[in-house]
């Protein structure tokens, strides 16, 4: 399930399906977060990525909205060095 979703994250084309991969992140951290901690790691390091770079205003929000349930489950270190690349890359 993650390497697909993590691929459609970083290489899916069209807005529709980058949008619907995000809401199905956030769905499935929402409804799972004890399942998903395993792959925390690699969907936070694909939705960072992925709105780095993303033009789409609509997208980057849904990548970040995806990017807040995934941390909800993350572990705490990994989540502080999101905070910080996240600050760092900010300013």
């Amino acid at each position: 399930m993650t390497h697909t979703h993590t691929h459609q994250v970083s290489a899916g084309v069209g807005l529709n399906t980058r949008v619907g991969t995000a809401s199905f992140i956030t769905s499935i951290a929402g409804r799972f977060p004890g399942d998903l901690r395993p792959f925390c790691p690699k969907l936070i390091q694909a939705l960072t990525e992925a709105a780095r770079i993303e033009g789409s205003k609509a997208v980057r929000k849904a990548y970040a909205t995806a990017l807040a349930n995934v941390g909800k489950c993350a572990a705490d270190k990994r989540l502080g060095r999101l905070v910080e690349d996240t600050v760092r890359t900010s300013l």
